[in-house]
């Protein structure tokens, strides 16, 4: 090999070895970047239910959280199954952990909780409640920002959510009261229990969901409407 052909060599060699250098220094520092921009989001499950005549226990199982975003659309949270006893969290007063993870920062307006059952215990029976839809979409503001925390808490109001048709079976027409805050202080506790203090609140509502499957905001059906089960289909008897 010449000398030229040496040299050639030995350039596209350092060539070669600079650019690799360079591509693993600017994926370093996307990679950083982005960790930059991410801040906190955790989300929790309460209950601030009236007593429930006769009614111990009335447990939930949430099998999916969602967020949304105009940008981003739909992302997946949590695909974890877990249960919540609405009635025990009441009595204890706490807000259970539903989700806790690392975001990419920005305003995210939708949370879609995926609920397969919920059973409640009537003196000491157990019973499957109905559900009209286990999809609860969920409208709010939450703020993302770097290195700061995001909550939002759906309280359960479990007195309002539960009715009982003719034939003693339970239908559940979920009633929420949702609280979103951006910028907050928290606490897990051992238990994964949520304290939440300070921050700006973004949302404070209350949704209901009706008989078709539809949440909405400021709403929640009568306790003394009566509601009948054909097969799977909850109808509402037309009035006299």
């Amino acid at each position: 090999m010449t000398n030229k052909g040496i040299l050639g060599f030995i350039l596209g060699g350092l060539f070669i070895v600079a650019a690799v250098g360079f591509y693993f220094y600017s994926q370093k520092n996307a990679q950083n970047d982005n960790q930059n921009t991410r801040g906190e989001l955790i989300l929790g499950i309460t209950d601030a239910a009236a007593s429930i005549e006769d009614v111990t226990s009335v447990t939930m199982t949430i099998t999916g959280v969602q967020i949304h975003s105009q940008s981003k659309g739909w992302i997946t949270l949590s695909n974890e199954e877990k249960e919540y006893d609405l009635l025990a969290l009441k009595e204890e007063g706490v807000v259970s952990l539903l989700a806790n993870i690392s975001l990419d920062g920005g305003t995210y307006d939708q949370v879609k909780l995926m609920v397969s059952k919920v059973v409640t215990t009537e003196n000491g029976v157990e019973k499957e409640a109905q559900l009209v839809s286990g999809e609860l979409k969920i409208q709010g503001t939450l703020v993302v920002a770097e290195n700061k925390t995001a909550t939002a808490v759906f309280d359960f109001i479990a007195d309002e959510s539960l009715h009982k048709t003719a034939n003693a079976a339970f239908v559940f027409l979920p009633v929420i009261t949702v609280e979103t805050r951006s910028g907050a202080t928290t606490d897990i506790t051992d238990k994964n229990n949520i304290k939440i203090e300070g921050g700006t609140i973004e949302t404070q509502t209350t949704v209901g969901m009706d008989v078709d499957g539809q949440l909405k905001e400021n709403f929640k059906v009568d306790q003394n409407t009566p509601i009948d089960i054909t097969g799977n289909v909850l109808e509402v008897p037309a009035q006299e």
